[in-house]
């Protein structure tokens, strides 16, 4: 009967994620889905990053990234055993963000950005390619005004770490320079360090490889609705086998 039981969830579980935009929306909420804020990764005592409601995005949630030095992770970010795809998959890669009003910063633009990073496994060669506004054509220039959201689609072009930000090319391009047997470790959403404690912006419906990532507070009363009629069909079904058992 457990095996029964854990079938059941797992339709439950699905019919809890199907409330999503489409079959390549994957919603997440706290503590789901595979994304995380890695401890060791918030600088200074202030970084911190989180889903939230306090600037809802597609929902009623987004992640908020606050503070000096901060990471939203899916993957790992040091083991080359972790592996979610070919490189040469993540064309499509993107995402949605805003600064907050509110935000302060003690070394950049008002409307610095957070990054967009992938990291990369070419055999034993870990690398890492980043996406920032301050690199892309027309700079923050091009960035609506804090507080509204901005759209980083799958034309934005990426610099490898530890070589000239202005050496900027698509995932298509590094892709290219690459072996065909390299894959992603990692896809994550980060602040710099030296940015500030009173820095806070946030981040939405992150797209990879085929997947748009939609990060939710709390389920939506549809998604509320699905889950109670899950979890009663599976209490009938689990009293059904019960009288018979006993029958």
């Amino acid at each position: 009967m457990k095996t029964f039981i854990a079938g059941a969830a797992a339709l439950v579980a699905a019919a809890f994620v199907a409330s999503s935009a489409g079959a390549s929306t994957v919603v997440v909420y706290p503590g789901s889905g595979g994304w995380s804020n890695p401890a060791g990764e918030n600088g200074n005592g202030t970084g911190s990053a989180a889903i939230t409601t306090d600037s809802a995005r597609s929902g009623n949630g987004s992640v908020e990234l606050h503070g000096d030095r901060t990471r939203w992770v899916l993957g790992d970010l040091y083991s080359k055993t972790s592996n979610l795809g070919s490189f040469s998959s993540f064309t499509d890669l993107g995402f949605e963000y805003q600064i907050d009003p509110a935000s302060t910063t003690i070394c950049c633009d008002a409307k610095y950005s957070p990054a967009l990073r992938v990291v990369v496994w070419d055999g034993n060669t870990k690398l890492d390619f980043v996406w920032e506004q301050a690199y892309q054509a027309g700079g923050y220039g091009a960035a609506g005004d804090v507080g509204t959201w901005n759209t980083v689609g799958a034309g934005g072009t990426f610099f490898k770490n530890g070589t000239s930000e202005n050496d900027q090319h698509t995932i298509a391009y590094w892709a290219g320079t690459l072996s065909q047997n390299a894959y992603v470790s990692a896809v994550y959403i980060g602040v710099g360090s030296g940015i500030g404690a009173g820095y806070t912006a946030y981040a939405d419906n992150v797209t990879a490889n085929g997947t748009t990532y939609n990060f939710e507070a709390v389920p939506e009363p549809a998604t509320w609705a699905m889950m109670i009629m899950g979890f009663g069909a599976v209490g009938s079904v689990v009293r059904r086998r019960q009288a018979l058992a006993k029958a």
